[in-house]
């Protein structure tokens, strides 16, 4: 198997003070990945002459770009701090199959997500030891992208267990309190 992989990540962020307790950040993130999977197997009878198996060779480039967008504010009043957040990601993922027994495939998967944070925390006493705190936030987890590529793998030490992808899968919402 040849894998060649390519990531670009650009960042942007800004602060603005407002006051001397509270702070407004703003930002701008990309993330683009592409993988590009050359998957070749050769089997053999008699160990000496070898040809391509076309059921495990593939060629399969997995594309994908997020763009995310974020704003928060922070602030205290008196004892009581609280930080409130917005994520929103833009995801467009392209994966394109070709198999070498004729079989291929083209996936798309584009979804927009919002990501709220809360955070609330309050000063019991003089100093920050002692805090009682309260958050949420919502988070978004990926297949990463072999479990979406639908080809089939083949292992030389073990060719009883093969493994393909899932194309249909989705990310995972995760709320956490």
């Amino acid at each position: 198997q040849i894998t060649i992989n390519k990531t670009f990540i650009g960042k942007l962020d800004y602060e603005l003070p407002v006051g001397n307790l509270s702070k407004l950040e703003a930002g701008y993130r990309i993330d683009r990945n592409e993988n590009d999977y050359d998957y070749n197997v050769k089997t053999s009878d008699d160990d000496i002459s070898f040809i391509i198996d076309p059921d495990f060779t593939s060629n399969t480039v997995y594309k994908e770009m997020i763009n995310a967008f974020y704003a928060q504010f922070k602030s205290k009043i008196d004892r009581f701090g609280y930080q409130l957040g917005l994520r929103t990601e833009l995801s467009d993922i392209d994966v394109s199959f070709n198999g070498l027994s004729g079989n291929s495939s083209k996936i798309k998967k584009n979804y927009t997500g919002f990501y709220p944070s809360v955070f609330l925390s309050y000063d019991l006493g003089g100093d920050k030891s002692n805090q009682l705190l309260l958050n949420y936030s919502r988070r978004i987890n990926r297949p990463r992208s072999w479990f979406l590529v639908p080809f089939n793998s083949f292992s030389q030490n073990d060719d009883r267990n093969l493994f393909a992808g899932n194309p249909d899968l989705n990310p995972e919402y995760v709320n956490s309190f």
